[in-house]
């Protein structure tokens, strides 16, 4: 097995944070860009970001459906996901929500 690389070149993580927002961004019907948000922010998150890079030898694959969430969290994954709604995790507000959907 090969040792862990750290990445810490910042043209590499920038351009690892544009593939991946790229690809899940992709089908939205308006999709978001790293480009849409202000270069000092570009540049302050790629540097607060320190790359991993590991082998894998195995994967395995588990069930994981909210099953530990009330029923009222589920339905509301459930409609959001089937609107095509993207998902924004944040604190939790006075309701004890967790999460906002995002019309996309």
């Amino acid at each position: 097995m090969e040792a862990p690389r750290v990445i810490e070149d910042a043209a590499s993580l920038n351009q690892h944070v544009r593939n991946l927002t790229d690809q899940h961004e992709s089908g939205m019907s308006d999709p978001w860009s790293v480009d849409d948000a202000p270069q000092d922010f570009i540049d302050r998150l790629v540097q607060a970001i320190v790359g991993i890079e590991i082998s894998i030898e195995t994967l395995t694959g588990k069930l994981k459906a909210s099953q530990n969430q009330p029923e009222r969290n589920r339905a509301g994954v459930r409609a959001g996901l089937d609107a095509g709604f993207r998902y924004q995790a944040h604190s939790p507000d006075s309701t004890g929500d967790p999460c906002t959907f995002l019309s996309g």
